[in-house]
């Protein structure tokens, strides 16, 4: 981006008391009759000033110490795990935790409009997180965020630059909810094209008919990993649907070994997790990978051929929701979480359309993958003018 030429020789040289005052209207017996919806620090997004979730006591259960009121107009931020960048202005009032400072901005000197801002730029993460106390429960104080310095523009100043920032906030809330129906769209599709109750997925495979499981490293101490021989990681399956070239970690690996490689088509499982949700997931190699292996918590699934099969068209069918569920069922254990290859070969039947069909469901999905990344990246492209202008100003 392109830096405003901002003059700032009238901004005046102030702490952040100067500006914000913090509150503490703590009602222990009344404030849960008063208001019904609360927030908790996890509801709060990262880097975004908007509230788009919170509690509400007819359907979710008031914590004890849930008892300090917030009024609309106000910032909330919470003093615990700072460096996770969560702080918002509240645009109703509610109920909110001992550990979330309830601040408001001194009229006289400030545009809460624009003061809510600072508390996603750069300098005031930096600040924030120098200044964390405790191990166990990292947190900063208040007398700590207060001494935060900033140049402060003239008010008439901070609304025009006020404007302009909430303008690029409501491009940014815009670019997030067309993205979001349109996944929820994409996912809509995937589970209806790949689904076994549609008339053209009429031939019906026993999963071990279709090829054989291999497993991922064995034999392997904590010295050999940093260096060495590309490994595809637990993080690279779990995330993406199709592996990524460029998502690996390093392993020594000897001449004497063996150890399975991967190869184009291979469709990958998480086969261990600390959740059952977790335990199953799918990401298909598309690209033709040369000695690149499998972290020891993943296995592979090798196709016999390509003739039944097409793996790009698993690379959608094994994300769906019908095998999702079988495969969470099938998930053992107490503390973690495992899927037998057994199990999964012999009892997962699938229903697959011929193979022309496949490529066409493919094609389809595919295509609504693609535009999914074009509205990321217009995302990300608003984001970042935004975030630059913050950081320009504070």
């Amino acid at each position: 981006m392109r830096m405003l030429n901002i003059d700032k020789s009238n901004w005046k040289k102030v702490s952040l008391s100067d500006v914000i005052y913090k509150t503490e209207n703590n009602d222990k017996l009344n404030a849960k009759n008063l208001f019904k919806k609360f927030i908790k620090a996890e509801h709060l997004d990262a880097e975004s000033l908007n509230i788009k979730n919170f509690g509400d006591q007819d359907n979710d259960e008031l914590p004890p110490t849930f008892y300090k009121i917030f009024k609309s107009g106000q910032i909330l931020y919470p003093t615990r795990n700072p460096h996770l960048r969560r702080a918002a202005l509240a645009h109703f009032n509610g109920i909110c935790g001992e550990k979330t400072l309830t601040l408001s901005v001194n009229e006289d000197v400030g545009d809460y409009r624009f003061i809510a801002f600072l508390f996603h730029s750069n300098s005031f993460y930096t600040h924030t997180t120098n200044c964390i106390v405790g191990s166990t429960n990292p947190h900063v104080r208040w007398r700590d965020v207060a001494s935060y310095e900033l140049l402060l523009p003239p008010k008439e100043q901070q609304a025009e630059l006020a404007d302009l920032l909430w303008a690029m906030d409501e491009v940014i809330e815009k670019d997030l909810s067309l993205m979001e129906k349109y996944k929820a769209y994409y996912f809509k599709s995937i589970n209806e094209l790949t689904s076994r109750r549609n008339q053209y997925c009429n031939k019906e495979y026993v999963l071990s008919s279709l090829g054989e499981t291999y497993n991922g490293l064995n034999g392997k101490t904590k010295g050999d990993f940093g260096e060495g021989e590309r490994y595809i990681n637990y993080l690279n399956v779990y995330k993406n649907f199709e592996i990524d070239e460029n998502e690996y970690d390093l392993v020594k690996i000897s001449g004497s070994e063996k150890q399975n490689q991967v190869r184009f088509g291979d469709i990958i499982f998480t086969g261990s997790s600390e959740t059952p949700d977790e335990v199953g997931i799918t990401a298909v190699v598309l690209k033709d990978l040369k000695n690149y292996y499998l972290n020891s918590f993943c296995f592979g699934f090798r196709l016999f051929d390509f003739k039944k099969l097409d793996p790009r068209y698993a690379k959608f069918l094994f994300r769906n929701s019908e095998i999702r569920h079988f495969l969470n069922l099938r998930a053992q254990g107490s503390t973690r979480f495992n899927l037998s290859k057994t199990d999964l070969k012999n009892k997962l039947t699938l229903f697959l359309p011929d193979i022309d069909k496949q490529t066409e469901i493919f094609n389809h999905l595919n295509d609504l993958e693609s535009n999914i990344s074009l509205l990321r990246s217009k995302l990300t492209s608003s984001k970042t003018l935004q975030k630059t202008l913050i950081n320009q100003i504070f």
